[in-house]
């Protein structure tokens, strides 16, 4: 009788472990995409707080404000803006008696961030 030692691994063993392998590959890469999206929208909506935030800036400058003026002002910002190159994202200016509301929608209808402005 031989003393045969084993070599190797049996194809059983091989396929079995890539199988556990693609598993955990598609789990993290599930993970990392939910997490990149998260990115995304926070990126989105902290660059629609600035977008706003120097509207505000511009507009404090101004001597004499109108919604015209309001309305320009936050549409030339929008323009300068990241969000401009986006897709999905629109600049809204609505008027209501003295304020002047400034909404940076989703494709969706929903504001990402808004601001009504005293003028």
């Amino acid at each position: 009788m031989r003393n045969e030692k084993k070599q190797g691994f049996a194809l059983l063993e091989v396929v079995a472990a890539l199988g556990i392998l693609v598993m955990l590959f598609g789990f993290f890469y599930t993970a990392l995409n939910g997490m990149y999206q998260i990115q995304d929208v926070y990126q989105a909506e902290s660059r629609a707080v600035i977008l706003l935030n120097n509207t505000v800036e511009r507009c404090n400058a101004e001597k004499k404000l109108s919604h015209d003026i309001v309305s320009s002002i936050f549409l030339d910002e929008f323009q300068k803006s990241d969000l401009f190159y986006q897709e999905g994202f629109s600049p809204v200016c609505k008027e209501e008696k003295n304020f002047s509301i400034l909404s940076v929608m989703k494709e969706n209808g929903k504001p990402l961030a808004e601001l009504k402005f005293k003028r």
